[in-house]
Order: structure tokens, then sequence, then C-alpha cells
């Protein structure tokens, strides 16, 4: 199974622990201060689910531009893997350093741009079922919009594949070549990644459903966030999978049209 090959590849390499220490480190911080900044906006909205947090503007305002540049290192992290992935044949998670900042910013008009269209489409076809008022006609609008996705993270794969503006990567349209050329192999990847991510998220549900379950709010609140924490961490591990699945999709159909595979995807 592809899926499980690539979730033990994430684990390979010398310096694997290093790393993923490191990217938990990373991933436990920005849940603390966006607990803190959440906390703080949200007020007894949310205290059923985390808690109040007594905290200062000043404490407030550095939390969020720490937690900001630490979601935005992060993002750009990911897309520093996916072109290492792409380009040296290699599965192992890279040095978190701060080139992910400049990768990040390489990015971003790319996410503004499909943004754009994702909300246009969006929109108009909302304005539509807002005027035909058929419940099926949104629920299928509803699953396309939703199962569009994955192929627009292809295009993002794509871009980051060398960075460069190839005018397939500006145009809405792409997307009806990434259907036509690769939607059998996503979907079956999809099929394997969520038979794979099944039992981690399973455990989690009952990781939540005993931290509801706590009365001192002391303890309530420490396994919390523990408990976001790994959450997050699990998420971001099984995000870097499915970017390994469709990143191998995206070289062999887009890219390496000889059909050439990663080297370390086809280990046993």
């Amino acid at each position: 199974m592809e899926a499980l090959k690539y979730l033990k590849l994430l684990y390979s390499g010398e310096n694997a622990t290093k790393r993923h220490i490191t990217l938990f480190s990373i991933i436990g911080l920005i849940v603390l201060m966006w607990n803190n900044v959440i906390s703080a906006f949200g007020n007894n909205l949310i205290y059923s689910f985390i808690t109040t947090v007594e905290i200062t503007n000043v404490e407030l305002f550095l939390e969020l531009f720490f937690g900001v540049c630490l979601l935005f290192l992060l993002f750009g992290y990911e897309y520093v893997f996916i072109h290492k992935v792409m380009n040296e044949n290699t599965t192992e998670l890279p040095e978190l350093e701060s080139d992910s900042y400049s990768v990040f910013f390489k990015m971003l008009p790319i996410f503004i741009l499909w943004q754009f269209y994702y909300t246009v489409v969006s929109v108009v076809g909302g304005g539509v079922l807002a005027v035909i008022k058929n419940s099926v006609a949104s629920y299928i609008f509803s699953s396309v919009m939703l199962c569009l996705t994955p192929f627009v993270f292809m295009v993002f794969i794509n871009y980051a594949y060398d960075f460069k503006g190839r005018k397939e990567i500006f145009f809405p349209w792409t997307i009806i070549k990434y259907l036509n050329k690769s939607m059998m192999d996503v979907i079956k990847f999809f099929i394997e990644f969520c038979i794979v991510a099944a039992l981690p998220v399973f455990a989690l549900i009952g990781f939540f459903d005993w931290v509801f379950s706590i009365k001192d709010p002391t303890q309530k609140l420490c396994a919390t966030l523990i408990c976001l924490c790994v959450a997050s961490y699990v998420f971001v591990i099984f995000k870097y999978v499915f970017s390994l699945g469709l990143a191998k999709i995206v070289k062999e159909k887009f890219i390496n049209s000889s059909g050439k595979e990663f080297d370390n995807f086809n280990q046993e």
C-alpha cells in the first residue's frame, strides 16, 4: 500500500528523529500561541472546549505575531519538502531553516490566485443554486468543489518543482488537464490514504473523548493542549504523506513524461 510506504519513509534516515522532534516542537508552539490568541478573542464562546486566558494586549500582539510567523514557516517548510522530494529523490524531512520563509512568499501569489478562482466559482455557483433552490444540485456542487481540492493542490506541487511561472500554473482550465490525466490515480491513492489514516483518527477521537471526561479544570487544560499538539502533528504528518502521493503523480504524469519514478518511492 503506497500511503503506508510513504508514512514509513517519512521516518527513515539517520536524522529523522531529530527532525520530527523539531517539527513537533514548532507545531506545539503554534498550538500554544494560537490557543492563547483564540481564547483571548473567543472568551466564553469557546470556554467549554479550551479555556479563557488572562493576557495583556502586548502579550496578545506578540503571541499573534510569532504565531503567524511560525505558521508561515510551517507552510513554507512543506513546499521545501515537496521541492526536495521532486528534485532530489528523497523522502526524508529536510532541516527546518529560514529558507522556508522565502519559499512561502514564492508560493503566496499562487495560493492567492487559485483561492480567487475557487472563490469566484463558489460565489457564482452559490448564486445559481440560491436561485434554483435545488438541494440535490447543492449537494452535487459542494461535492464537486471539495473533490477538486486535491487537483488544485497538484498545481501547487507542480509549481514547487522549480518555482517557475509556467503558463499552465496560472490558468484555471489547467484543472481539466489534471482531471483528465490523473483522476483515477488520485482516487486510488486517496482510498489508500483514508485507510491508513483511519486508525490514528479513531485513536485521536478516543483521546478527545477521554479529555472531555476530565473534571479538574487544570488537568483538563493540560490534557486538551497535549491532545491538540498531538492531533496537529498527526495532521501535518499525514498531509506530508498526501503530498508525497500527489508529488509522485505530478512528476510522472506532468513533469517526467518518460514515466521515471522516484527511487525512494519504489523501495519495498
